[in-house]
This record gives structure tokens, sequence and C-alpha cells, in this order.
């Protein structure tokens, strides 16, 4: 099993990109890996209409505390749901989170928020 984090994918995700070809057993080149995640970026991403439901899904719906669209990909940016959530939601999910993947074999204490 492979395990990808969303803050490796930040970091550098043209390793993860080489990573996941390896693991594919795909044998790609520097270039063919370099397109691959600059049509994976958050930026390509977040225009493209496939991958971003906004535009469509989600167009409608309005966050009842703030009046605002709610976006399916808002900004890309580690740390952004502390504007989203409140604090008694954020830990309302820690707690489920835990629940839920406590039997889990994988770590995920450095992950939670």
């Amino acid at each position: 099993m492979s395990l990808i984090h969303v803050f490796s994918i930040l970091q550098d995700l043209v390793k993860v990109v080489s990573d996941v070809s390896k693991f594919l057993g795909k044998d790609l080149d520097k270039e063919t890996i370099e397109r691959i995640a600059d049509h994976c970026s958050f930026g390509k991403m977040k225009k493209n209409p496939q991958a971003n439901k906004s535009q469509n899904l989600m167009k409608d719906t309005v966050n009842g505390d703030t009046g605002n669209t709610v976006q399916f990909m808002r900004k890309g940016k580690v740390g952004d749901w502390k504007n989203q959530l409140t604090v008694a939601q954020n830990e309302i999910f820690n707690n489920l989170y835990k629940d839920k993947l406590q039997e889990t074999d994988l770590n995920f204490d450095k992950f939670v928020l």
C-alpha cells in the first residue's frame, strides 16, 4: 500500500508524481513527469471544471455563517481550515477522525488538525 499525504503533494508535486509512476510500474521521463505535475497543480485543477465542481455542483450552496458561496476547491493552502471551521467543529472532526481510523494500522496522530 502507498499513502500520499496532501502536505507531500503541496511540497513537491513532481516527486509525488514520480513516486506514483514508479509504484504503478511506469518508467516516465522527467519531461512527462513535469507535464503531469503541472497539469495536476492546484491552480490548473481549480480552473478545470472537470476537477473543480464548484462551478457546477456547488454554485448555489451558501455557508449559513458567512453567506459566502461554498467552494469545492478553495485556496490550496495548508491551514486554511482555520478560516472555515470553528474550534468546536474542529474538535468534532478530530474526534470522529480518530474514532473511525483507530482500528487501522495507519498512524494519523500527526495529521490531526
